[in-house]
């Protein structure tokens, strides 16, 4: 920062850097600076967001993606205030964020896996397994997708099982 001390996006990279070390403190202190240089960005409140939701203060964290959306609406900040919401079990507003970022880019695979795994909350298997297959179709080698794609599988798989049984003993 010696070179530039005015630098938003240097002062936003080093916020996201302390997050990735657990160092909230500093991380805070770059990201704030990082908006008392540019105010317009978005991308220091989504730091902000997503460490207080690190540090499980989910209403800050709220509040610091939404600012965010209000500077850029883009499919990051809408997928962390989802991943946010699901968090906090509120799966209707979960999928209407991961939604939203699907929206505005389509070929987020985490942003269809986090609807799929919102669906499979909410006992939507068929469109959890849509969504899986949406996230795999882009990155196939998406381990998370792969798990809960299987896992949605499986499930779908045991309940047509169970519904052949039953005609059978329907007859």
């Amino acid at each position: 920062m010696k070179i530039n001390p005015n630098n938003e996006l240097a002062w936003n990279n080093l916020g996201n850097d302390y997050i990735a070390i657990n160092e909230f403190s500093m991380a805070k202190e770059c990201l704030e600076r990082a908006i008392k240089i540019s105010p317009n960005i978005c991308w220091p409140w989504n730091g902000l967001g997503i460490m207080y939701s690190e540090s499980n203060d989910y209403l800050k964290a709220k509040e610091c993606f939404e600012r965010g959306l209000k500077i850029n609406s883009n499919d990051r900040l809408w997928s962390n205030l989802g991943k946010l919401y699901f968090i906090k079990k509120d799966y209707s507003k979960a999928e209407k964020s991961f939604q939203e970022a699907l929206q505005i880019n389509s070929n987020n695979d985490l942003a269809w896996n986090n609807l799929g795994a919102v669906y499979y909350e909410m006992g939507k298997y068929p469109n959890a397994e849509t969504c899986y297959q949406m996230a795999l179709g882009i990155s196939p080698n998406n381990d998370n997708a792969l798990t809960n794609y299987g896992r949605v599988f499986q499930y779908i798989k045991i309940i047509q099982k169970q519904k052949n049984i039953m005609k059978e003993h329907c007859k």
